[in-house]
C-alpha cells in the first residue's frame, strides 16, 4: 500500500516530463493498475468485512479513475512541449528568413489550431524584420513622394519640366493632409512608434502611381504583421487552456 501512494502522489508534472515524455505517464498508470490488482486480490481473500469491503470499493474507484489521471498527464506534457514550441517558432519568425522546421514542430503538437494552419505558407517565406521594415522605409519614401508628383504632372512644355523636375527633386511638405505627403508623414511616425497596422493602413490610402511603388514594401509588412499576430493568437489560446 505504501508503495501505490508513493506512485498515487507522484505529481502529475513530473510524471509527465520524466525522462521518456509520455513514457513516464505510461509507466506510473502502469504501476498504479499493477499494484491495484495486487491489493484487490489480497482484500477478496480476506473474510468479509465492512472494512474490507470498503477497501475493495475503493480499491475499484482508482482503477476506473486511472485513465483520467493518465489523459490528465498527457495533456500536461503536450501543453508544456507546445510552449516551447510556441517559443521556439517566434525566436525563428523573428528573422526574416523562413522558419519551417520551427513551423512543424509546432504543428505537430497542434495539428488543429488555425493559427498554426495559417502561419504554413508564411513559413517558407518569411518577413522583413520590423527593423529592415523601417530601414527599407526610409529608403522608399521620396520614391513614393517622386511618383505621385510625377503622375499629377499636367500635358504640354511645363507639365514635362514638372515631371522632369520631380525625378530629382523632392520637397517635403509638412502638415501636407491627405496629399502624398502627409500620408507618408503620418506613415513615417507610425512606424517609428512600432505601429505596423497603422502605417500598413495610411499606406493603402496612396493614389494608384504612388501606391504601386509602396506594394512591394507593403505586401512584406503585411507578412510581418500576420506572423506576428498568428504567433500572439497561439500564445494567448495556450495560456487559456
Amino acid at each position: 500500500m505504501d508503495a501505490i501512494e508513493a506512485v498515487m502522489n507522484a505529481p502529475l508534472a513530473t510524471a509527465a516530463a520524466g525522462e521518456a515524455g509520455d513514457g513516464g505517464t505510461g509507466a506510473r498508470v502502469f504501476a498504479l493498475q499493477a499494484g491495484l490488482r495486487d491489493v484487490e486480490q489480497r482484500l477478496t481473500t480476506m473474510p468479509s468485512t465492512s472494512d474490507v469491503q470498503a477497501l475493495v470499493a475503493e480499491v475499484r474507484r482508482l482503477q476506473e479513475e486511472l485513465p483520467a489521471v493518465a489523459q490528465e498527464a498527457r495533456t500536461a506534457a503536450t501543453a508544456a512541449r507546445a510552449s516551447y514550441a510556441v517559443v521556439a517558432a517566434s525566436e525563428a519568425a523573428r528573422s526574416s528568413g523562413p522558419f519551417e522546421q520551427a513551423h512543424a514542430s509546432l504543428a505537430a503538437l497542434l495539428p488543429n489550431d488555425p493559427n498554426v494552419a495559417a502561419l504554413e505558407p508564411l513559413a517558407r517565406v518569411g518577413a522583413p524584420t520590423r527593423i529592415e521594415l523601417r530601414d527599407q522605409f526610409g529608403r522608399l519614401d521620396n520614391e513614393i513622394i517622386r511618383a505621385a508628383r510625377q503622375s499629377q504632372a499636367g500635358a504640354g512644355f511645363w507639365g514635362r519640366i514638372q515631371a522632369a523636375l520631380a525625378q530629382w527633386i523632392v520637397i517635403r511638405q509638412a502638415g501636407a493632409g491627405d496629399t502624398p505627403e502627409g500620408i507618408v508623414d503620418r506613415a513615417e511616425q507610425f512606424l517609428a512608434a512600432d505601429r505596423l497596422a497603422d502605417a500598413i493602413q495610411e499606406l493603402n490610402r496612396l493614389p494608384d502611381a504612388p501606391k504601386r511603388v509602396a506594394q512591394p514594401w507593403i505586401r512584406d509588412a503585411q507578412r510581418r504583421l500576420e506572423i506576428d499576430t498568428r504567433i500572439t493568437a497561439i500564445r494567448q489560446e495556450l495560456s487559456r487552456s
